[in-house]
């Protein structure tokens, strides 16, 4: 007999982890009668949480309820947990949406009738990648690309911090943005979140961390700041001549037309 969430509902699973990667916590029960067996949807208690994935590093809050006191404790007291979260759906395979979230203050809380404990964390990277100081790392040297730039700052920091690897990606990075060279040296100071803070933002991107590395987003017509002007093999303005153009563009002025649709009793 399967299990009713199998067809009907969802399910979230919590799973907390200490320093060792071994699992003290886990919000879905395992099954244990023969009714239940091919279920994993025996989740007990409610886990309500808030994703948001913005730039620098993913932030993660999770809620969970009316948990029993050694269990709050042993949260409350941990050292170097992380957290992940796994969402299931109508009785199809789990998805996760939150993985190797470090846990930054769980606080726990009496909301009567019910106890709410609750987890807050962040990207693991921004701990054991981001915020390793590159002060006596070198520089980069004049003449490398945005692309090699980005790419050995993230290398020289994978040597100096905790992580054993770190992938670079960019994407929507137009080719001719990943080729600009620097004009001249860059000394590596701060946190490498301070470095790629400042490089991002003069080459009109953003950045952000998930479970394998960082990924460079380019945002589009975002002009270029004056720090970045003085690069070599800059590019000028592009201008399309309409002409060019199979149908040329018509601009005119236009018209919006919306239909509303309210309760009377609002």
């Amino acid at each position: 007999m399967a299990h009713p969430l199998d067809k009907f509902g969802t399910y979230v699973e919590l799973i907390v982890k200490d320093k060792a990667k071994t699992v003290i916590f886990n919000s879905v029960s395992k099954p244990k009668t023969d009714a239940d067996k091919g279920s994993p949807y025996l989740d007990k208690l409610r886990v309500d949480f808030d994703m948001r994935l913005v730039p620098r590093h993913g932030r993660l809050k999770v809620e969970v309820y009316n948990l029993s006191n050694e269990t709050i404790t042993s949260l409350v007291e941990g050292e170097d947990l992380t957290m992940e979260i796994w969402v299931g759906l109508h009785g199809k395979l789990p998805v996760i949406l939150g993985h190797s979230m470090y846990v930054s203050n769980v606080l726990s809380a009496i909301k009567v009738p019910n106890t709410v404990t609750s987890l807050f964390g962040f990207t693991e990277l921004k701990k054991t990648l981001l915020e390793v100081q590159m002060s006596d790392a070198g520089a980069i040297k004049k003449g490398a690309t945005f692309e090699q730039a980005v790419t050995n700052m993230v290398k020289l920091a994978v040597q100096k911090g905790e992580v054993k690897s770190a992938n670079v990606r960019f994407s929507l990075v137009p080719p001719t943005m990943l080729s600009r060279k620097l004009a001249k040296k860059r000394t590596l100071t701060g946190s490498l979140e301070d470095m790629l803070d400042a490089i991002t933002k003069e080459h009109g991107c953003s950045y952000y961390t998930d479970e394998t590395g960082v990924v460079i987003v380019y945002i589009a017509n975002t002009p270029y700041s004056e720090e970045s002007a003085p690069l070599e093999n800059s590019v000028g303005q592009i201008v399309i001549d309409p002409s060019n153009l199979r149908s040329n563009p018509k601009v005119s002025l236009g018209s919006m037309t919306l239909d509303i649709n309210l309760e009377p009793s609002i």
